[in-house]
């Protein structure tokens, strides 16, 4: 098909004049974005959305329009406005961490296992009565499940559980904590 004319036929929102714009221009469009972006999904992307936003201002081109050097053009803006928006959220990222990294390392660490037993006591405290028991005998008292479930006269199972539950409701509790010290033993 013939380029000659086809923005006015893409202006009244022939398709198949819009399709052949794309098979033309996309493997060009598309090389020139993966030589930008050094990434192959990215620049399908960037090209693609180039192709969607001609084609949603397509009433907007003037009849003489230089179709390839336009979508160069868009293209490649498009890639460094990407790239430039990458480096604005890595240097915000990258600055949050390290605000984040300065209030770990300026913690005491003295301070963080205080808070770290406080935070465990109130979590343990907050069990239901049996099982703030079936846990306190097995991780302080250091009593096997059998001698639990004899000692209170329940089955293994019920200890399980109980323990099963105790851990689950410690571990959801303590995420916050566990993130701090693996950024703590992350920069030491």
């Amino acid at each position: 098909m013939a380029l000659d004319n086809i923005i006015e036929r893409v202006k009244r929102g022939d398709k198949e004049a819009f399709e052949s714009i794309f098979r033309e221009y996309y493997n060009p469009l598309w090389n020139l974005a993966n030589g930008i972006l050094k990434d192959e999904v990215l620049a399908e992307e960037q090209v693609q959305e180039v192709f969607i936003k001609f084609w949603e201002n397509r009433h907007q081109h003037q009849s003489t329009l230089k179709i390839f050097p336009y979508l160069l053009t868009a293209v490649r803006n498009k890639c460094y406005n990407h790239i430039k928006k990458q480096a604005v959220e890595q240097k915000y990222i990258n600055h949050t961490q390290k605000l984040f990294q300065d209030q770990i390392l300026n913690y005491e660490y003295d301070d963080l296992t205080e808070d770290l037993i406080k935070k465990m006591e109130r979590i343990i405290g907050s069990l239901p009565d049996k099982c703030r028991e079936v846990f306190t005998l097995s991780r302080f008292e250091n009593l096997s499940h059998k001698e639990i479930a004899e000692k209170l006269d329940i089955s293994t199972k019920t200890v399980e559980n109980h323990i099963t539950k105790a851990m689950k409701l410690l571990r959801e509790s303590m995420v916050e904590l566990l993130i701090i010290l693996i950024f703590l033993i992350g920069d030491l």
